[in-house]
């Protein structure tokens, strides 16, 4: 079993906090609290404060419906049929619809 670095634990509990009560609604208090540790010092060391961590969440989730649009758009290329624009467009609006909804979430993010 591999050792969850700090770093992505307390991005775990933030994902977890935020989607619970809203980022405005979660102290860096209690985020520290939630990953077990007390120093305040730790989230400015691996994100410069909350709105960084809050940033870097944000960077993440967009980089998941990147990756899932790619997938999407070379597996249409890849089909027998001739793609539409409707079908274009369905993946990039909503690149998780369907089977691949559940892969925004990433294990342990919620």
């Amino acid at each position: 079993m591999h050792r969850i670095s700090t770093r992505d634990r307390i991005k775990q509990v933030a994902f977890q906090l935020f989607a619970q009560r809203g980022v405005e609604n979660v102290s860096v208090r209690d985020l520290l609290a939630a990953v077990g540790r007390r120093g305040g010092g730790l989230l400015h060391h691996h994100f410069g404060g909350k709105d960084g961590l809050v940033g870097e969440l944000v960077a993440d989730g967009a980089r998941l419906f990147d990756e899932a649009r790619v997938r999407k758009l070379d597996r249409l290329e890849a089909s027998a049929r001739q793609p539409d624009l409707r079908d274009v467009l369905r993946i990039l609006v909503d690149p998780f619809a369907g089977e691949e909804r559940q892969d925004l979430l990433q294990p342990g993010y919620m």
